[in-house]
Parts: structure tokens; sequence; C-alpha cells
């Protein structure tokens, strides 16, 4: 059961980040990030809450993945055939 919720959850996120991470106009400043430099894009990401909650939101997730498919390859090589 809990596998069960893992995988519907891991299924979830992996089709929500790509969504939360597509550019789109924030109402904090209308025109996006288009007229930012890269410098100030960086600044940006990082100085902001929101911003810095779905990079560190995006690195668990493929952390859980990474460690979820190792997993799997690792009880599969270890299986008799």
């Amino acid at each position: 059961m809990l596998r069960t919720m893992l995988n519907k959850t891991l299924t979830r996120l992996s089709l929500a980040i790509p969504a939360l991470l597509a550019a789109s106009t924030a109402s904090a400043h209308p025109s996006g990030h288009m007229e930012f430099t890269m410098s100030q894009v960086i600044n940006h990401m990082l100085a902001s809450p929101f911003h810095t909650g779905i990079i560190v939101a995006g690195v668990v997730a493929v952390a859980f993945a990474v460690s979820s498919v190792s997993k799997r390859k690792g009880s599969k090589a270890n299986k008799p055939k």
C-alpha cells in the first residue's frame, strides 16, 4: 500500500513539476523574467522563497526517483535466475 501511494505521488510530482517550472507571467513582475540578465535571473531565483521552494522540490523529486530506480535495478540484479 505504501509503495502504491509513493508511486502515485511520484507520478503526480513528475507531472506537476514541469508545470510549475514553465515560464509564466507573475503578478509581482508583469513582463515575466524576460527583461532580466542572467545574473539577475540567478539572484532572483535564489532570493525568492517561491522559486527556491520549486528548486528544492525538484531536487528532492529527482533524488527520490533516482533512488527508487536504483533500488529496483539492484533488487532485480540480486534475484537468482
